[in-house]
């Protein structure tokens, strides 16, 4: 080589190594992700969506390869260069890596959850047909992260919680809570017993709901057909999300008792769809589970909607039962006598651990409420717990399996976005024996005062993405300044006073 030719390639290699040091001393692209993935690692380039990329995947992503290849308007294919799904049993369930360089994207996953997940990190990086070149490392910190919606308060239609389901799916959360039955409606079709859903689920139009759509011949309400479930449970599915549905007994069942009032207690009180109300002073009806023909009614009914629900949980509520209901009715003194029951709550126990017993025969594991603080409970039962978060610590340290709604997470109870998003709800004092006994977070949106989807909207977000980030993000990884900054961004449709 000559003395030219050397100099020649020596200033091409100090000319590269100069781009190189400019490109590490770059600031990183400005990634607006939520919830934050658990390693990110920025990378210079970007990758660019053509008419010639193609989506390609293992047999097993098939469902998500066709969806990503819609979002982003591109074919799918059997090989091709641009975007590759591929499977790998070295990843946890929900866990996925995704590489961006300027040759191509490259998702890999364990499951097709995984895959999801990455592709809707994926929706997120891009901007227009732009995606910034990055490598990530990701699985949800949390197993359980849930959102539960009280559709009897007021009515949300098939296609308002579908909308609801897409949002969800977008910020990875994974568990619908759909609370169907309750004081002010009976929402879910039971074929065997037709009142409940044409007297049940409709009462008198008041003044919040004049303008609603769930209104028709001066009545306001609404229900789901069983077809409607199933075309539910089939959308979230598609989205990974699996529904939960409860149906809340033997307290809060004036709708199933105004329709068949022969399950009510022999105590002369008559019951009425919407009239009971925390507001109004009067009690949430309670069946009387001392009838042989009401506890069979309860079996009915959730012989009916287990095979709407392809879930392994079942919630059975269990909550707010007013015990001054039963004391008169001979029927619950003659079934406390047979229990050798000391007292109503353990009566209530008795049942609700009968119906667990159902649900387990039946493929199912149920949730109650944690009202009941008495460890006599079923040790299949998951209890969810809503008020003092001290019983779940001994709860779980105990053996038992706890949900967790802390009131922070109560959307009926304003906090201030900052406290909700830097709480961490599993840090309860449980010793680490006890730890894999928390299997999850949920946000509640009881709908007392919530009559409409605007009006939800308000009512839950932006908390309900802060819950998202931290039952995904490593606790150590969530940064407040920066899902500020990330979240007005990402969802500025969803910014307000910073308080719900």
């Amino acid at each position: 080589m000559t003395l030219f030719k050397q100099r020649i390639v020596l200033i091409l290699t100090l000319l590269a190594l100069v781009s190189a040091v400019r490109a590490q001393n770059e600031p990183a692209p400005e990634l607006n992700l939520i919830p934050w993935p658990a390693q990110v690692e920025s990378r210079t380039g970007t990758y660019a969506l053509t008419d010639q990329s193609v989506v390609v995947a293992d047999d097993a992503f098939g469902a998500e390869a066709a969806q990503l290849a819609r979002d982003l308007s591109v074919q799918c294919g059997r090989s091709g260069a641009g975007i590759t799904l591929q499977k790998s049993d070295k990843l946890p369930d929900e866990g996925y890596t995704l590489e961006v360089t300027p040759s191509g994207v490259t998702i890999v996953a364990g499951t097709p959850a995984g895959a999801f997940y990455g592709c809707q990190t994926l929706r997120q990086l891009r901007t227009g047909r732009t995606l910034p070149c990055v490598s990530i490392h990701d699985a949800p910190r949390i197993a359980w992260r849930g959102f539960m919606l009280d559709v009897s308060r007021h009515f949300f239609d098939k296609t308002e919680v579908e909308t609801l389901l897409e949002q969800m799916a977008v910020v990875k959360l994974n568990v619908f809570h759909w609370h169907l039955t309750d004081d002010n409606g009976w929402r879910v079709e039971i074929k065997k017993y037709p009142k409940l859903t044409s007297i049940g689920a409709w009462h008198p139009v008041t003044k919040a709901e004049q303008n609603s759509n769930h209104t028709a011949d001066g009545r306001y309400g609404g229900f789901y057909t069983q077809d409607d479930i199933r075309a539910v449970v089939a959308y979230a599915a598609a989205r990974h999300i699996r529904v939960v549905p409860e149906i809340d007994m033997p307290g809060h069942m004036s709708a199933a008792a105004t329709a068949y009032p022969e399950l009510s207690p022999a105590n002369g009180w008559t019951p009425l769809v919407a009239r009971q109300d925390k507001s109004s002073g009067e009690r949430c009806a309670a069946l009387c589970v001392g009838r042989e023909k009401t506890v069979l009614f309860c079996k009915d009914v959730l012989s009916e909607i287990i095979p709407l629900f392809p879930a392994k949980e079942f919630h059975i509520g269990g909550d707010e039962v007013f015990y001054e209901q039963w004391a008169p009715c001979p029927d619950m003194q003659a079934c406390k006598q047979k229990l050798g029951a000391k007292d109503w709550e353990q009566v209530q126990v008795a049942f609700g651990n009968q119906m667990s017993t159902f649900l387990t025969e039946h493929g199912r594991t149920a949730i109650c409420w944690n009202n009941i603080y008495r460890q006599t409970v079923d040790k299949h039962v998951i209890n969810h717990f809503w008020r003092s978060m001290g019983p779940a610590r001994d709860f779980a340290n105990a053996g038992y399996d706890v949900l967790l709604s802390p009131y922070m997470y109560y959307f009926d109870h304003p906090q201030k976005l900052e406290t909700a998003y830097l709480y961490d709800p599993l840090e309860i004092g449980v010793t680490p024996a006890a730890r894999p006994h928390l299997r999850g977070i949920e946000g509640c949106a009881w709908t007392e005062r919530v009559a409409s989807v605007p009006q939800l909207h308000t009512h839950i977000f932006p908390r309900l993405i802060a819950i998202a980030e931290t039952g995904w993000t490593p606790q150590e990884k969530k940064d407040w300044a920066s899902f500020q900054k990330r979240l007005a961004q990402r969802f500025p449709e969803f910014m307000g006073s910073g308080t719900r």
